[in-house]
């Protein structure tokens, strides 16, 4: 169930620049599911399973072909989210630092 809020705010995402993030991303969007937001997972190059990790999970994922580093990769998922007329990103690393649960607060 989406909070009114949200509905209220317009098209919101969630952006995740990823590296090398394969032990830690499932558990950060799992947090995500249940606000129902779109999620762009930007993996940044990385060497292990972060790629397959954000398909499991159902987000959209842009990739680099190496690593161009966090800025980069910001970079890139803000120039799609862009084409896409989202009203609102918030950013989370992939490695649980910033709490999804903290979604509500700062919508």
């Amino acid at each position: 169930m989406r909070p009114i809020l949200m509905d209220a705010l317009g098209k919101v995402c969630i952006l995740i620049p990823a590296y090398n993030a394969e032990a830690t991303l499932g558990e950060v969007l799992e947090k995500i599911m249940p606000y129902h937001l779109s999620t762009i997972v930007v993996d940044d190059g990385s060497s292990d399973g972060t790629k397959q990790v954000a398909r499991r999970f159902g987000s959209i994922l842009l990739e680099h072909p190496f690593n161009l580093g966090k800025g980069m990769a910001l970079r890139t998922g803000f120039s799609y989210i862009l084409q896409r007329e989202y009203d609102l990103v918030i950013t989370l690393d992939a490695d649980g630092q910033h709490n999804p649960g903290e979604i509500p607060a700062l919508l």
